[in-house]
Formats: structure tokens, C-alpha cells, sequence
């Protein structure tokens, strides 16, 4: 046998010990330990009785779903003779090599035990209590004798309904009390005996692994010692650090994720990935090219989660920069790029993410409009979805921890453009000159980071007017002259809510990742090393938390105040947009297609008493037939 077909057959064991070990109530499994092509499976479904299922499993299952055949004489709409129609098995956005055995029969029941059932073609839910209760001349289930397995259909044994530990249990043990960890009635008989042992954290975390997860918790609230090692050793997320196909830990295999490089028009490219941790044999050997939810990547990035698999990976002939070339090259960041810098643009891109309102099509960089995944489960201001920030932060500082041309290579950018080089063929994304700002020894003042604002508002001009491609706000290209325009304050922030809010977050990372004050690189590394690349205690829920109120600020005052800086003056600020439109134009960011006497007339559609500039007279001008305000480099 092959070493992949040898890796695949290990994780079909693995799902069927994990059945049989850790039974789940109505669920059994009988396999012959000769023949592990096959097995019987038997559910208990209220209505129906003992419901025997043969399973045949593929030589390169989970990569290809299990085959199964319903031997059960019963009444179901989806059930055909033996054949059982579900998108479960009969779909490729049905399964996923993540599904483990127990868990697609825990699927399978549950398919048969709802009250109702979706059709595959559109038609009305079926109800399935008819079916189940044998009304009119629909027949109930009937015995079935199955030589395999050498039972008539009979209750599942007992041993298969063990019951689930309690969900409390599992609670987030990171928020567990450390004096609660140990329930009061037991505290004192748990000082007498328990807390008298004198083991060392190496055997202690020897017996912790032998645990399972329920164990290792009901462990940890009878000995507060064990709770604080969960907390100091990571013991409850090392376990979710696995391979979603091989099931394959990080000490045993590289570890990292697929990544899907979207290219439009003529446009560079932009990063997503579920962060589904996937090894690089399933991605390499098995071509496994959908995460967990079906999601197609064509791509693999490792990722370092401690210094030994961090040290492996940089060993491997295919090194970290191979890979960062491989997703470069496909984005087109030229021949000439920096790997590091796919980095940049892949943590913008997550950035912008994480800012973007649920729905509809928004900027993806300050500066520059790109479309959003939607299937996607790394919703915007979901924890997982920060953590997945985090994640590829971790990977940046390893890498400039390992090479300090990437630090003076950040440096250089903030220089020039404190220096005064702000403009697009200078700096062409403003998004990775605020992730460099990240690594960089250069702190972002004040007035620095008012040049970045005003340099934002200014590309995204054209965004703002532009009817197809942007917000349709053509209205805002009349200059009126009125000392403060209300209007002109809201519908610009309106215009650039997500280059805005992606500042905001930014600074609160900051404050999050990098500490007050800033610690050095290498101690970020390890720091990041000891919690295996996840965010500091706390802090993925705290930034997700921030993103939502982010979203509730709707006007540069409470823009302002957020990024901790002082107020400006609305007199001030209004003359300030304005500026940033001529400047828009003189740089060649935008152009301006119509006339101020047809501006005018649109401004006065949404704002009829806007003040009018001495002598100008509104010309109509049909929406529609308004040139892009895009100049053509820029479309």
C-alpha cells in the first residue's frame, strides 16, 4: 500500500475508533475487523425503530464520500428502493473531507428524525411525521436481518448511548475562573488529597494528553493546577491544530492553509482563505483544493504555530517564500516583488474584510473597490476572522524576525512618505503601507496619520462621484462656497465608511498586537509562539466586539475620536474635502466629466437649498449619460 493510500487508511481508522470509543446516543457501528471496506450502520429514529444502513467507504475516503444503502423497508420521500437521496453524498458542495464517521451518522439522524425536509429541486419541505407514524397505507420500517453484522433489527445497545457531557462544559476554559475551576463542595476534599501530589508539568502533561477534552475539563474543575496548565500550556487549542483531511497534528506534520487568489480584469489580484488548517500532503499528495465549506484555493501558505514546526518548514525544499512567489506570480505583483510583500497584501485584504458591511460590493483597500467573498464563514467581524489576522501577522514577524531587510524595507516606506512622497506611483496602496507600519521602527505620528487620511479621501474621489463603479454621489463635484457644508461632512464619510473603519481597526490592532509600549519583534514571535499564532488572551473577542461599534460611527467626529486624535473644526475639515478633490484631479486620480452648472443641478436633487456660487445657473444632466470619473489608468 502507497504511503497516501497508508495516510488515508489511518484516518478511516481513526474515524471508526473514534465512534466506537466515544459513542453517540441512537448511533451504533458494527465493522468487521477483517473487511474495513464496509459497515453496518444502525440508527434509532423515533417513528421508524432500528434503521440499518450499509456504508462502503472508497479507497481514498474522506477524499471521496462513503457509498450507503438503505436495507430498512420504510416510507421516506428521499429513500428509493435502497438508495437514499441527500446533498449530504450526492453533491460535491455536499461533502467535505472534514466530516469525520461520527459525525456524518450524526448527520444521517438527524436526516431522518426531522420534522420536515428540504427538497433538492426547490419543491415545498415535506413533512416527514406521516412517513414516520405509518398513516394511510404508508408502512413503518420492517425487519431486516443483516448477516454481517448477525442481529435482527434490534434497540441500539447501550453502550452506544452514552451520554454527552454537559455543554457547559464546554465553555471557553480561557475565561475559567482559576478559584471556580474547583467546584466549593469539593474544594476541601480536593486540598486534602489531590493537591498534596507533587508531580512534575512534564507528567502532568503526559496524563493531560491521554485525556479526553470532556476529561481534561472535569479534570480541570477538580484541581485548579490543571486549569492553570490549560491556560499556560494552550492544551485546549493544540488540539484543534490539526489537519481537517489526515487529521495530523503540528508536530508531526507542516500545517497550513489554502489560499484562493481572485484576478479580475486587469487588476492585481486579491488573497482569501477560510484558515482551515490543512497539511501540506493533503494539499500536495491527495490535491485536496476545497476548505471545510467547500470553498475552492488553488494555493498553500504555511503558517508557524510554534518554533519547531516553524523551524521544520524552513527546512522543507519548498520554502515559505516558494509559496509566497507561487500566490505572488498568480496576482500579478510583477516578476520583481518581494515574497514578503504578498503578505502585505493578503493581511490588507483580510483587513478590509473584517470592515465590510455584510452585504454588497465595497473598497477593498483605502483606496481601491474589489469584491467581496460571500460564502465565506470568516464573516466581518467574526472572531475567527480576526484570529485568521493574527495568523498571518505571526507569519510577517517571523519572517522579518529571520531577515531585517524587511524591517528597513518598512522603514524606507514610512520615510518617504513622512518625506512627502504620497502619491500613487509612490506608494500605490496605502492598505500595505499601514500593515508595514506594523513592523516597522517607525512610530505613525499624528500628523502622519492625517496624511494618510487626507491622502485617502483624495484617491478615493473618483469613488465616491463615479456612478458604475463607485458610491453614485456625482452631487459632491459642485464646490459650494459655504464656510461649513453639513452635507459634504456626511455623504463624504458615507463615501469612504471602509477605508475609515479598516484605520480604526488598525490602530486598535496596534494597540492589541504590538503592546504599550511596542515590544520588539522577536518578542512578539515568541509570545505568538507560546499561544501557537493565536491573538493574546482575550483579544479576538474584545477587537470583534470594537468592529461592530467601528460600524456605528457614522461621521468624522466619531472617526477622530476613536483613532485618538484631535477633532478638527467643520469649517476646517469642509474646506479640507474640497481641497482633496482638486488634488484628486491634479494627480490625475480622477477627472472631472461635467460642468459645475451640471454638478450643481445634481447636487440640488438630494440638497435643494445648498448655497450657489454668484452667478451659476443649474444645467440638467441625466445621470446616465455622465461619463466615468475614473481616468482611464485607473478603471
Amino acid at each position: 500500500m502507497s504511503q497516501n493510500l497508508t495516510l488515508l487508511r489511518r484516518r478511516l481508522l481513526l474515524d471508526i475508533a473514534e465512534l466506537q470509543t466515544e459513542p453517540y446516543p441512537n448511533i451504533a457501528l458494527h465493522v468487521d475487523d477483517a473487511n474495513l471496506d464496509s459497515a453496518c450502520l444502525i440508527l434509532d429514529v423515533d417513528g421508524y425503530g432500528p434503521l440499518h444502513i450499509t456504508i462502503k467507504f472508497p479507497v481514498d475516503y474522506p477524499l471521496q464520500p462513503p457509498t450507503i444503502e438503505m436495507n430498512s423497508d420504510i416510507s421516506h420521500p428521499n429513500i428509493h428502493g435502497g438508495y437514499i437521496c441527500t446533498s449530504l453524498l450526492n453533491t460535491k458542495e455536499g461533502w467535505t473531507p472534514a466530516y469525520t464517521l461520527k459525525g456524518f451518522a450524526i448527520q444521517l439522524l438527524s436526516f431522518f428524525a426531522s420534522d420536515a425536509l428540504d427538497q433538492d429541486d426547490g419543491s415545498e419541505r415535506v413533512n416527514l411525521r406521516p412517513y414516520r407514524e405509518g398513516s394511510g397505507t404508508e408502512k413503518k420500517g420492517e425487519k431486516f436481518i443483516c448477516e454481517k453484522c448477525s442481529a435482527k433489527e434490534k434497540e441500539v445497545s447501550e453502550d452506544s448511548a452514552v451520554a454527552i457531557p454537559d455543554g457547559s462544559l464546554r465553555a471557553d476554559l480561557k475565561k475559567l475562573d482559576l478559584q471556580d475551576a474547583v467546584p466549593r463542595s469539593s474544594k476541601k476534599h480536593s486540598e486534602g488529597c489531590i493537591q498534596r501530589i507533587r508531580l512534575p508539568d512534564e507528567l502532568m502533561l503526559l496524563i493531560c494528553e491521554e485525556l479526553k477534552t470532556e476529561e481534561l475539563i472535569l479534570f480541570a474543575r477538580a484541581w485548579s493546577r490543571v486549569s492553570r496548565m490549560i491556560a499556560d500550556y494552550d492544551l485546549i487549542r493544540t488540539r484543534e491544530l490539526i489537519c481537517f483531511l489526515t487529521k495530523q497534528d503540528y508536530k508531526t506534520t507542516q500545517l497550513g492553509v489554502g489560499v484562493c487568489v481572485d484576478v479580475k480584469d486587469k487588476r492585481q489580484g486579491t488573497f482569501s482563505s477560510e484558515f482551515d488548517l490543512i497539511s501540506y500532503e493533503a494539499y500536495w499528495d491527495h490535491r485536496v483544493r476545497r476548505s471545510v465549506q467547500g470553498i475552492r484555493f488553488r494555493y498553500w501558505l504555511p503558517l508557524p504555530i510554534s518554533e519547531e514546526h516553524w523551524g521544520r518548514i524552513k527546512l522543507e525544499k519548498e520554502s515559505v517564500h516558494a509559496h509566497l512567489t507561487f500566490i505572488g506570480v498568480a496576482a500579478r505583483l510583477g516578476y520583481d516583488f518581494q515574497p514578503f510583500r504578498v503578505i502585505y497584501h493578503f493581511m490588507n485584504d483580510v483587513l478590509v474584510k473584517l470592515n465590510t458591511e455584510a452585504e454588497g460590493n465595497i473598497s477593498m483597500a483605502p483606496d481601491a473597490p474589489r469584491k467581496e467573498i460571500v460564502e465565506s464563514t470568516l464573516t466581518y467581524a467574526s472572531e475567527k476572522a480576526i484570529e485568521s489576522y493574527f495568523n498571518l501577522f505571526h507569519l510577517l514577524i517571523c519572517l522579518a524576525v529571520d531577515d531585517d531587510s524587511i524591517v528597513k524595507s518598512a522603514n524606507a516606506m514610512l520615510e518617504e512618505f513622512i518625506n512627502g512622497q504620497i502619491s500613487e506611483s509612490s506608494c500605490p496602496n496605502l492598505g500595505h503601507l499601514l500593515v508595514a507600519s506594523l513592523i516597522s521602527d517607525i512610530e505613525l505620528s499624528d500628523e502622519a496619520m492625517l496624511t494618510i487620511i487626507t491622502e485617502t479621501i483624495t484617491r478615493n474621489v473618483a469613488w465616491m462621484f463615479d456612478r458604475q463603479l463607485g458610491k453614485n454621489m456625482a452631487g459632491l463635484s459642485y464646490m459650494e462656497p459655504s464656510e461649513v457644508s453639513p452635507y459634504r461632512l456626511e455623504k463624504t464619510f458615507e463615501a469612504g465608511k471602509t477605508s475609515y473603519r479598516v484605520l480604526m481597526f488598525l490602530n486598535l490592532f496596534r494597540r492589541a498586537a504590538l503592546g504599550n509600549p511596542r515590544k520588539p519583534l522577536s518578542q512578539l514571535a515568541g509570545e505568538a509562539f507560546q499561544r501557537h499564532g493565536a491573538p493574546p488572551r482575550g483579544s479576538a473577542k474584545v477587537l470583534a466586539d470594537c468592529i461592530k461599534r467601528i460600524h456605528l460611527i457614522d461621521s468624522f467626529p466619531g472617526f477622530f475620536k476613536s483613532m485618538g486624535m484631535k477633532v478638527p473644526g467643520d469649517a476646517w475639515f469642509t474646506h479640507l474635502l474640497r481641497r482633496c478633490i482638486r488634488n484628486s484631479i491634479d494627480k490625475g486620480y480622477s477627472k472631472m466629466p461635467i460642468t459645475q452648472s451640471q454638478a450643481l443641478y445634481l447636487r440640488q436633487l438630494d440638497e435643494p437649498y445648498v448655497e450657489v456660487l454668484n452667478g451659476l445657473q443649474p444645467v440638467f444632466i441625466d445621470i446616465c449619460d455622465v461619463e466615468s470619473f475614473f481616468p482611464e489608468k485607473r478603471r
